[in-house]
């Protein structure tokens, strides 16, 4: 597989990208550019997690968003992982497909994608001082963090608000991969 893309040669996430693109998992944001420091949308991201997990998305209709259209290149995506219980949309009945995704959304969609539901945070658990047991999020982080499949920032911090980049979201989707879906 020859990747295209010339912006990734030389970057930390230069294998992850190559690895996702053999596999047909990502695309380029155009024919020589992957962008791997720029923000991956919701449905960019919902697409990526489905794909690397081998889902084939059938195009059936479910769960319906007042902002997702039936003529939206995401709509099969969407719906489908609403449809299994891997997404969820907000109180009022958007999913907002094209808002960047945050590093607990992102990891949230890929432990639900690969069974794992949420379970009780161990109480001792700290390896991020900005996670606290009782976050929505924190049973993702913690599978995640145990796993080796994401890593805090240098100063123990996890930032789970921060938007999640195109780089970052390679090595969690190769990472993902070799955890739960490699043979």
């Amino acid at each position: 597989c020859e990747v295209p893309f010339d912006d990734i040669y030389g970057h930390w996430a230069e294998g992850y990208v190559e690895e996702l693109y053999c596999r047909e998992v990502v695309n380029g944001k155009d024919e020589d550019t992957y962008d791997p420091n720029s923000n991956v949308t919701r449905a960019e991201f919902l697409k990526i997690a489905l794909l690397n997990a081998g889902y084939e998305v059938d195009g059936e209709a479910g769960e319906e968003f007042s902002d997702v259209s039936t003529g939206d290149w995401f709509y099969e995506y969407v719906s489908y992982g609403a449809d299994q219980g891997f997404i969820e949309g907000y109180s009022d009945s958007t999913f907002r497909p094209n808002d960047s995704i945050n590093r607990a959304e992102a990891l949230v969609i890929i432990m639900r994608i690969a069974g794992e539901d949420e379970y009780d945070v161990d109480e001792d658990w700290e390896e991020f001082e900005d996670v606290d047991a009782d976050d929505w999020f924190a049973y993702a982080i913690e599978l995640s963090a145990d796993a080796g499949i994401v890593e805090g920032y240098d100063n123990g911090e996890f930032r789970p608000a921060n938007s999640i980049t195109r780089a970052e979201v390679a090595a969690v989707a190769v990472r993902t991969y070799n955890e739960y879906y490699a043979d």
